[in-house]
């Protein structure tokens, strides 16, 4: 086993964008969404009879200029050199659910242990209301179900009859305005089934003004 090249990969994240605008608040969240992404359903806690996985659901929150989408961008670029999958940043039910199956890998766990199948995905919209839609129930929905992991993910469609999708796993990281957030969000969505799962991360304004940014 090769030796750790950081002793905190997060605290090593915020230290990388430290000489950018958004606040450490932000970055910190965005670490998190960043290497849950990388984790995929490849890693897991067996705790009794459930079995927890590393996705989340985050919600950057803030006013236009708070730097949410400055702070999103650090982690795309590192999922994007790496190659891990992403959502288009508009998509539909269908589209998504035709993602999911097209994706789907087989991971070897260490060790040569016994191959697993997994249909593992990020949705990343700096613009989360533009993906969820107005009011769209249908899609949250899907995401509630989504959010539990469960190894079977069986899809209705008008043209092609059911699809299955095995081991789903998919985790979420987004960004919007309190007013858009208001108004995108069907009151069914709050206290109980989206927002429930949802780690929403609140921010006034940027963390500072850096004039010369740079990495």
């Amino acid at each position: 086993m090769s030796k750790r090249k950081l002793s905190s990969w997060i605290d090593a994240f915020i230290e990388y964008t430290d000489n950018t605008e958004p606040s450490l608040m932000y970055r910190r969240w965005t670490a998190i969404s960043t290497i849950a992404a990388v984790m995929q359903r490849k890693c897991w806690l067996a705790w009794g009879t459930e079995t927890f996985y590393p996705n989340m659901y985050i919600v950057l929150v803030g006013p236009p200029a708070a730097r949410k989408g400055t702070a999103m961008k650090q982690g795309k670029e590192l999922l994007d050199k790496i190659g891990v999958p992403l959502s288009a940043d508009e998509s539909s039910r269908q589209k998504l659910v035709k993602t999911l199956s097209e994706i789907g890998t087989v991971n070897q766990a260490e060790h040569q242990g016994p191959l697993t199948f997994h249909a593992s995905l990020t949705i990343f919209s700096s613009e989360l209301t533009v993906f969820l839609g107005f009011q769209n129930n249908e899609l949250l929905s899907m995401l509630c179900k989504w959010y539990d992991c469960e190894s079977r993910f069986v899809y209705d469609t008008h043209a092609r009859g059911k699809e299955e999708v095995a081991n789903v796993w998919v985790n979420l990281f987004g960004a919007t305005t309190p007013t858009m957030l208001q108004t995108s969000m069907p009151e069914s969505a709050v206290g109980s089934g989206f927002t429930s799962r949802t780690v929403f991360v609140y921010e006034e304004d940027k963390g500072k003004v850096v004039i010369f940014p740079s990495l």
